[in-house]
Parts: structure tokens; sequence; C-alpha cells
């Protein structure tokens, strides 16, 4: 745990090391002005990393257990319209998820001219076929599609 003071100040808040707190860094502490007030208070770091991969292996563990029972594997479908970078990471990040996890998943791909009326036939098949667990529609959507879809099973 890390103490520290949270400074309101005009615009936000301002954290600050307690002295002697912050070993690892030389912060200079600030006298506190007049425009200043101080809240004592303290902080928990947690290792983010540490935590995602705790809960995949906690998820793998539960896909391994329903495997051995004989029951279904969770199955992701995701749909990606066109080629957007930051999309496609996304994507693959979801991909290398399901795989970490041992889920199935399937890709779909589609070009940025795909219509409206095709990618609803698509999202009604994938939102009407019982192996899929749940699936993403990844945004953003070309500007031609204004998609508000009300399948269904709109919480699957």
């Amino acid at each position: 745990m890390i103490k520290g003071n949270l400074r309101l100040v005009p615009g936000g808040l301002h954290w600050l090391p307690a002295p002697g707190a912050c070993t690892e860094c030389d912060y200079k502490r600030d006298k506190p002005d007049s425009g200043m007030m101080e809240i004592q208070t303290a902080y928990t770091l947690i290792d983010g990393k540490k935590v995602s991969s705790d809960i995949k292996n906690e998820i793998a563990a539960r896909v391994s257990q329903r495997r051995q029972q004989g029951k279904k594997t969770p199955h992701l479908a995701i749909i990606l319209i066109g080629d957007d970078g930051a999309s496609q990471t996304y994507v693959d990040n979801k991909v290398k998820a399901c795989k970490a996890v041992g889920f199935h998943y399937t890709m779909m791909r589609f070009a940025d001219t795909i219509s409206e009326e095709r990618l609803m036939k698509h999202i009604d098949h994938v939102n009407n076929d019982d192996d899929v667990d749940g699936f993403i529609v990844q945004l953003p959507l070309p500007a031609h599609i204004s998609v508000a879809y009300h399948g269904k099973d709109p919480f699957r």
C-alpha cells in the first residue's frame, strides 16, 4: 500500500505520495498553498497483468472442467466489417483470449461495402445458432450501416 495525499486543486485532483512512500522516484513535495485542500487517503497498487492472468487461468480451469463433465465448450462469434487497424487489433486480442481459455470462436470478416441487409442476415444467423453463446459486432461500422439490432436474444 502506498500512502499519499489527494489534493483538490482548481481543475481536478492531484495526488502526492507521502514523504518516503515513493522510494523509486525523486518526487519533490510542494508545500500546500492556501488554494489547496489536503485529503488523507491510502491506495493499493495492483498488478493488472497478474490479475488478468489469474482470471484467464480461472476461466480456463472452468472450461476444462466443463469439457471433462461432457458439457458444451463456450463459443464466441466475432463479426468484423472493414479493415480498421484498431478494430483488427481488438479482435485479434479476443481471438487470442479465446484460445488461451479454451473457448471455441468463429471469426467472420466482411468488406466495408457489405449491405446493411446482408449484415443483418449474418447477425440473425449467428443469433439463432444454438452453438454460439455470445457474439461481437466490432465497431466502428461503415457509415452506410446504421444497425440497431433487436433480434431474438439481445443478451447473447
